[in-house]
C-alpha cells in the first residue's frame, strides 16, 4: 500500500490563523471518522458490498427465545397441493425401468 506524502505543515502568522486551521482539520477528522464507522445499517451501501471487518453485527442473539420448536406448530393448518384424483384421469400407465441399467448392472423392479 502506497502512502501519500503529506505537504509540510503550514506556518502560522497569528494565533487566529492557527485556530482556524485547527478547527478546519478537526471538522475534517470528524467527517472521516463518521465515514469510517458507517456500515450497511446506517448507510445506503448494501451489506454485500461491505468489507468483512466492517460488517454490521447480528442483533439476533439479543432476541428472547419463544420456546417453540422450529417448523410447523401443532394445531397449524397445513398448506399443500392436493393430488389429482385417479378417477378423473383418462388413463393410468405404469413405467418401469429396463432390466439392465445403462451401466451394465442388473435391475429388478419391486412390485408395489
Amino acid at each position: 500500500m502506497n502512502k501519500k506524502t503529506l505537504p509540510p505543515p503550514p506556518d502560522f502568522d497569528s494565533p487566529e490563523e492557527a485556530k482556524d486551521i485547527i478547527h478546519f482539520l478537526w471538522n475534517k477528522l470528524a467527517e472521516l471518522e463518521d465515514r469510517l464507522n458507517q456500515n450497511s445499517r446506517n448507510s445506503s451501501v448494501p451489506s454485500s458490498q461491505q468489507p468483512l471487518h466492517n460488517k454490521a453485527k447480528n442483533t439476533s442473539p439479543n432476541r428472547k427465545k419463544s420456546g417453540k420448536k422450529q417448523g410447523a406448530q401443532p394445531g397449524h393448518k397445513g398448506h399443500r397441493r392436493l393430488l389429482h384424483p385417479i378417477e378423473e384421469s383418462a388413463s393410468v400407465e405404469q413405467y418401469l425401468p429396463n432390466k439392465i441399467c445403462h451401466c451394465g448392472g442388473n435391475y429388478s423392479p419391486r412390485s408395489y
